[in-house]
C-alpha cells in the first residue's frame, strides 16, 4: 500500500511537472507573440482603434472594404495576413468630416481608377466635395483639446518603436516650418514619425495661440519632438530661412547621431515610406541632395538691399549691395527643401564661410533659394559634389522635393505659379518618372484630401509589404 501511494505521488509530480511546462511554454509563445506586436507591428495592429467610429478605407482594387473595430482580434488569432488597415481619418467630429461625407454617397473613391485618371472617378470626388462645399474642419481648438492629454487615442497611430533594425541605425532628422492647419501638420507629422527619428517644428510667431498649443502637446509627449514659436516667417525673406537654422542647431546640439537632415513645410506629404527613405539617402554615399543652378536672370534678387515696407511687401531699396567678397564663392540658385548630412549641417552652423554667406543674403530676396545653392557649391564641404571646372556651370536636379511649377496641367489649383493638387494630379505623382522623390508640394486638405489619402495609402500597402518580410 505504501508503495502504491509513493509511486501515485510521482505520477502526479510527474503529471504537474508536465502540465507546469505546457503552461510555461504556452506562457513564452504568448510572450512572444506580444513582443513580436509590441515591438514591430503594434501600432499597426492596434491603430485601426484610434478612430471612435467604424471607418470605410480608401480601395485601391476597386472593392468597397469595411474597417472596423474588431474587439475579438488577439494576440493568438493576429496574423500577418490579418492586418488591419489603419484608419485615414483620426477623428470625427461632425457628420461631414472628410471621409465620412462619403457615407452619405453610394461608395469610397477609387484610388486605383483615379491614378488611372478615371474622368468619372474624377468627377465623383468633385461631386462630393461640391454637395459638401460647407462641410466644417477639425479646428485648431479641438485638435488641442484632444492632444492635451498624452493618453488620447490620437497618439496610437503613431508607431512607438522601430520597424526595422535598418531604420533605427539610420536616424532621419526632420524640420517643419509651420503656421497655420494644425490637423494637415499632424497628418503630415503622423506619417513622417519614428521613434528613433528627430523632430523640430517651428511654429510662426503669428500663429494662432490654439496652433502653438498643438504643437506644443505634441513636444510634451514625444521626447524626439522640439518645438520654437521664436520669430515671424515671411517666405521670401531671411526669416524663412532663419527658422531653418534656428532648428538646426537645436538638432546638432540635443542629437548627435542623425544622417539626414531633411526640411519640410506644412504643405508637404511623403511619397516614400521611412524605410525607402533611408534606402535612398544611403544611395547617395554621404552627398547632400540639393539643387544647383546657374540663374543669371535673377541677380537682382541678391543686388539690391531688401526692406520689409509698411504694408507688409518686401520690396528692393535703390540701393545696390557690395559684391560677395570671398575668394572662389559664386551664387547658385536652387530650392527651399533640401536634404543634408550631419556635416554639412555643422559646417553651416561653424564654418566662417558660412557665416558670410548666411550674413549676406540676410536682405535679399528669396535667400532660401540661394543659400543652401550657394553653400553646396563650395570646394571641400561636406557632402558637396566634387569640384572641377566643369561643374561650375553645370545644373544639378534634386528628388528631395516633386513640384509642378507649370511643367504639365494642374488638376487642381494654382497658387503663386505652383500647382495645389488634386486627385487629377495623382497619376503625374504616382509617374514612374517620379518614384525616387521624397516629398511632394502642395497639398491643401480642406480643398482636396483624397489625393492625400490615396498617397497614404499607397504607402501603406507598400509599409505592410516591407513589416511582412522583417525578420526579428
Amino acid at each position: 500500500m505504501k508503495i502504491l501511494t509513493i509511486k501515485r505521488s510521482r505520477t502526479v509530480n510527474i503529471l504537474s511537472s508536465i502540465l507546469l511546462l505546457m503552461l510555461f511554454m504556452q506562457l513564452h509563445k504568448m510572450f512572444t507573440d506580444r513582443q513580436l506586436i509590441d515591438q514591430a507591428k503594434d501600432w499597426i495592429y492596434k491603430s485601426h482603434q484610434v478612430s471612435p467610429i467604424n471607418l470605410t478605407t480608401l480601395s485601391y482594387n476597386g472593392q468597397r472594404r469595411n474597417v472596423h473595430a474588431t474587439p475579438g482580434i488577439t494576440v493568438k488569432t493576429m496574423t500577418r495576413d490579418k492586418i488591419p488597415q489603419l484608419p485615414l481619418y483620426p477623428l470625427q467630429t461632425n457628420p461631414t468630416y472628410y471621409g465620412s461625407m462619403f457615407n452619405t454617397m453610394e461608395r469610397q473613391p477609387n484610388c486605383q481608377d483615379l491614378s488611372h485618371r478615371s474622368a468619372s472617378e474624377i468627377n465623383y470626388v468633385r461631386e462630393a466635395f461640391r454637395l459638401h462645399q460647407n462641410r466644417t474642419f477639425l479646428s485648431n481648438e479641438l485638435l488641442a483639446k484632444e492632444t492635451q492629454y498624452c493618453q488620447n487615442p490620437i497618439y496610437q497611430s503613431y508607431p512607438n518603436i522601430s520597424l526595422s533594425q535598418e531604420e533605427k541605425e539610420y536616424p532621419i532628422a526632420f524640420t517643419l516650418t509651420v503656421h497655420k492647419n494644425a490637423e494637415q501638420v499632424e497628418r503630415l507629422l503622423r506619417s513622417i514619425y519614428m521613434p528613433h527619428n528627430y523632430y523640430c517644428i517651428h511654429v510662426d510667431n503669428k500663429s494662432s495661440p490654439a496652433f502653438t498649443q498643438v504643437m506644443m502637446n505634441y513636444a510634451k509627449c514625444f521626447r524626439n519632438i522640439i518645438v520654437f514659436n521664436l520669430i515671424s516667417v515671411i517666405p521670401t525673406t531671411y526669416s524663412r530661412i532663419q527658422a531653418d537654422l534656428y532648428c538646426m542647431e537645436a538638432l546638432l546640439l540635443h542629437h548627435h547621431n542623425w544622417k539626414y537632415w531633411i526640411n519640410l513645410s506644412g504643405d508637404d506629404y511623403p511619397l516614400m515610406t521611412n524605410r525607402e527613405l533611408v534606402q535612398y539617402l544611403k544611395t547617395l554615399n554621404g552627398q547632400n541632395d540639393i539643387e544647383t543652378l546657374v540663374a543669371a536672370h535673377l541677380k537682382s534678387r541678391y543686388q539690391y538691399h531688401y526692406y520689409l515696407s509698411k504694408s507688409g511687401q518686401y520690396l528692393p531699396s535703390t540701393r545696390f549691395k557690395s559684391p560677395i567678397s570671398l575668394n572662389n564663392v559664386r551664387i547658385y540658385k536652387g530650392g527651399s527643401f533640401i536634404a543634408a548630412t550631419y556635416e554639412f549641417c555643422q559646417f553651416v552652423m561653424s564654418n566662417m564661410t558660412a557665416k558670410a554667406i548666411l550674413n549676406y543674403f540676410n536682405d535679399t530676396f528669396l535667400p532660401s533659394e540661394n543659400i543652401w545653392a550657394t553653400l553646396q557649391r563650395i570646394d571641400g564641404v561636406p557632402g558637396s559634389i566634387h569640384f572641377n571646372q566643369s561643374y561650375r556651370t553645370k545644373a544639378v536636379s534634386s528628388k528631395s522635393r516633386l513640384t509642378n511649377w507649370g511643367s504639365t496641367h494642374c488638376y487642381g489649383w494654382w497658387r503663386k505659379g505652383q500647382c495645389t493638387y488634386s486627385v487629377g494630379d495623382l497619376r503625374w505623382l504616382f509617374d514612374k518618372n517620379h518614384q525616387h522623390y521624397l516629398f511632394a508640394s502642395k497639398f491643401d486638405i480642406r480643398r482636396d484630401h483624397v489625393v492625400m489619402d490615396c498617397i497614404e495609402l499607397d504607402r501603406r500597402n507598400r509599409m505592410k509589404q516591407e513589416i511582412a518580410s522583417t525578420t526579428f
